[in-house]
């Protein structure tokens, strides 16, 4: 998952990593050893037979306890919290597999700049040697109806995410705190919703 601009303790972090993400991940998102496959981050793949594509069904990030809303029924809300679960799990095992992170991460769930940012993140990760394993929790999550779809801010609580370095050593934990506020940006997919966007507000702390 992404650590935010200016927190991380070390320079040597690319600057890919204030974007998700990971979410995200995360992503984003096995052991701390970093020892564990990647295909140990998530459920079992599907291959498309006609592009080639793959992805990993991965198992949602658990639901948070605390959701409030605001213009949005109960439905929608529901939605909502299943989406950003699934797409936080979807980044978190892109980042678990940057090498692969194209064909892992799910075009119809995660899309548009959310997807861009998270593919160059994991092209930064993949050329330094880093994986990141272990899972982002939800705390609690606000969803609103915005103009042509919904806003989720989410607390996310990145305690249990580790990244590793190609030698499986333990890069060092940000220095801001465990749990990053994170904005989701939702727009209607068919019959459900995708992830098209992730920022972070002007005070990321929650």
């Amino acid at each position: 998952m992404r650590r935010r601009a200016g927190k991380d303790a070390t320079s040597s972090f690319p600057r890919s990593r204030v974007v998700v993400a990971a979410l995200v991940a995360p992503l984003a998102l096995a052991g701390c050893s970093g020892s564990g496959s990647p295909e140990a981050q998530g459920g079992p793949s599907t291959a498309d037979a006609t592009s080639g594509h793959t992805t990993v069904d991965s198992v949602p990030t658990p639901a948070p306890r605390r959701v409030t809303s605001r213009g949005t029924g109960r439905a929608e809300v529901s939605a909502a919290v299943d989406t950003v679960g699934r797409a936080m799990a979807g980044m978190n095992s892109a980042l678990a597999a940057p090498r692969d992170a194209g064909s892992v991460l799910d075009p119809g769930l995660v899309a548009g700049a959310a997807r861009a940012a998270v593919l160059a993140q994991a092209t930064e990760y993949a050329d330094y040697g880093w994986t990141v394993s272990g899972e982002p929790r939800i705390v609690r999550m606000a969803v609103h109806r915005v103009p042509g779809g919904l806003q989720v801010r989410a607390c996310v609580d990145q305690a249990a995410v580790v990244v590793t370095d190609r030698d499986g050593h333990r890069l060092p934990p940000g220095s801001a705190g465990s749990r990053t506020s994170m904005i989701f940006a939702l727009a209607p997919a068919g019959a459900g919703w995708q992830v098209t966007d992730q920022t972070f507000p002007n005070d990321p702390d929650c």
